[in-house]
């Protein structure tokens, strides 16, 4: 590794939607599981025990469409992460990635 690439001439605007993308990728895939682990398994469960009243299932409906919404913001981060990959090559020029 060059350290007068990554001090030099780089370009750091796809190195920094890289980094946004990857936390973004990390804040849905979380959203996405919570909000389907509360939709679909604690609250018909939970109201299944009788611990909740008959009207918290409608709480599965945007629980649904939040992980919904969450699963396509994973789509998008990973279509950004990888169409920034190519940053690596300029950091990492003779090395296979």
């Amino acid at each position: 590794m060059d350290p007068r690439t990554i001090l030099g001439p780089l370009d750091w605007t796809p190195l920094h939607a890289l980094v946004y993308a990857l936390w973004g990728l990390v804040i849905c895939n979380v959203t996405f599981a919570a909000s389907m682990l509360l939709g679909h398994i604690m609250i018909p469960s939970m109201h299944a025990t009788g611990h909740l009243k008959g009207s918290a299932l409608a709480l599965r409906i945007p629980f649904t469409i939040l992980a919904v919404l969450c699963l396509f913001g994973t789509a998008v981060a990973v279509y950004v992460f990888l169409s920034n990959l190519f940053i690596t090559y300029d950091i990492y020029p003779n090395k296979i990635i």
